[in-house]
């Protein structure tokens, strides 16, 4: 790692608002989760494929899980009594929600439902939706810690044939 990225690492951890060890298991999603699937939708997005971002702010009943990776899967295929990441804090409505969402999306290709219209992302607006228990869409979420860290998805991702 070149010495920009090295401070940027610095920069990131340095900028969260939590203790130590939670600033770097922060870093360690961003560059596992986040980083990889924003340098694949950019790929995608340069070829002209659509892509439809999400991020996950629904928190787990677990105390220090947070809204930790993996923790939208219940909603998602309705399994809402396995407490294995949820911890038992559900939101009926928001799994009615996303679950409409992927199948509109598996249907139509497109994951927008009545009330909440779901843009594609591209490389301008970075549009993201933000499911949580309030859904909504934002312009490039994060936007700083991706300007930090873009850098390192060539060491961190899966190569893709794409």
């Amino acid at each position: 790692m070149d010495d920009i990225n090295k401070e940027n690492v610095i920069k990131f951890i340095n900028n969260l608002k939590d203790d130590e060890i939670w600033n770097k298991t922060e870093f360690i999603n961003e560059i596992m989760f986040h980083i990889p699937a924003i340098a694949q939708a950019e790929k995608i997005c340069k070829r002209e494929g659509k892509v439809y971002m999400y991020y996950w702010v629904y928190p787990s009943g677990y105390k220090d899980f947070g809204a930790c990776h993996a923790m939208e899967l219940s909603s998602v295929f309705n399994n809402l009594k396995n407490n294995i990441y949820s911890g038992g804090n559900v939101n009926e409505n928001l799994s009615k929600c996303i679950q409409n969402m992927w199948i509109n999306f598996a249907k139509n290709g497109n994951p927008s439902i009545e009330n909440y219209k779901w843009n594609c992302y591209d490389l301008s607006e970075r549009k993201t939706m933000i499911l949580g228990e309030d859904i909504h869409e934002e312009k490039d979420i994060l936007s700083e810690r991706r300007k930090l860290l873009s850098s390192l998805a060539k060491h961190c991702q899966i190569k893709f044939n794409i």
